[in-house]
C-alpha cells in the first residue's frame, strides 16, 4: 500500500511542472523571510525596581538594569505593596525587589 502511494506521488510530481518548483522555492522563501517576520528578542519590558537596601551596590545594580535596552524602569516604589499596585494598574509587568543586607 505504501509503495503504491509513493509511486503515485512521484508520478504526480513529475507530471506537474509547478510542484518541483514549489518543493524547492517555498523552503528557500521561508528561510529568507522568517528572520524579518519572527524576532525572538524581547525589549522594552516595563519594570519597577524596589530597592530596600539603598546601598552603593544596589544603586549600581539598579543603574545597570535601567541602562539595559531590554528593560524600561517606570518607577522606583518604596514598598512591595506599591509595586503590586503598579502591576495591577498595568503600569509595569514585573518588579524585582532588592532586599536589605543582613550583615
Amino acid at each position: 500500500m505504501i509503495k503504491y502511494l509513493i509511486e503515485k506521488e512521484f508520478k504526480q510530481l513529475l507530471r506537474n511542472s509547478f510542484l518541483p518548483r514549489l518543493i524547492f522555492i517555498f523552503p528557500c522563501m521561508i528561510m529568507l523571510l522568517m528572520p524579518w517576520a519572527a524576532n525572538l528578542e524581547i525589549k522594552n519590558i516595563r519594570m519597577n525596581i524596589i530597592d530596600n537596601d539603598h546601598s552603593a551596590l544596589s544603586r549600581r545594580l539598579v543603574d545597570k538594569i535601567t541602562a539595559s535596552t531590554y528593560f524600561r524602569t517606570t518607577a522606583l516604589p518604596d514598598s512591595y505593596k506599591e509595586g503590586l499596585e503598579a502591576i495591577e494598574a498595568g503600569c509595569c509587568l514585573k518588579f524585582p525587589e532588592i532586599s536589605r543586607r543582613t550583615g
